[in-house]
């Protein structure tokens, strides 16, 4: 029997899929490194519109340039956490 007080229940638009591709905006400014690594579905819903993989202005850096490099990968949900900077310079 299971006891509600204790119960944590988790919704399920705020956790992480276990396989799928993943989007990663990479900032092409010239002294900027930064990228940000998301989950498509939860912006953009339906693959039919999340955006075309290459350079793009739809994204703002915190460095304030609009110019990024879009890109996708596959099965990169991490079990153990976040996934880590290192990590991600990797895939580029």
């Amino acid at each position: 029997m299971r006891d509600v007080r204790t119960d944590f229940h988790v919704p399920r638009d705020i956790r992480q899929p276990r396989v799928g591709a993943r989007l990663i905006v990479a900032c092409l400014a010239k002294d900027c490194e930064r990228a940000s690594l998301m989950d498509p579905r939860t912006l953009f819903g339906a693959r039919r519109n999340w955006p075309v993989a290459g350079r793009s202005n739809r994204f703002r850096c915190q460095c304030g340039s609009r110019e990024a490099r879009v890109s996708y990968t596959v099965n990169t949900a991490q079990v153990d956490g976040p996934v880590c900077l290192d990590a991600v310079r990797l895939w580029f």
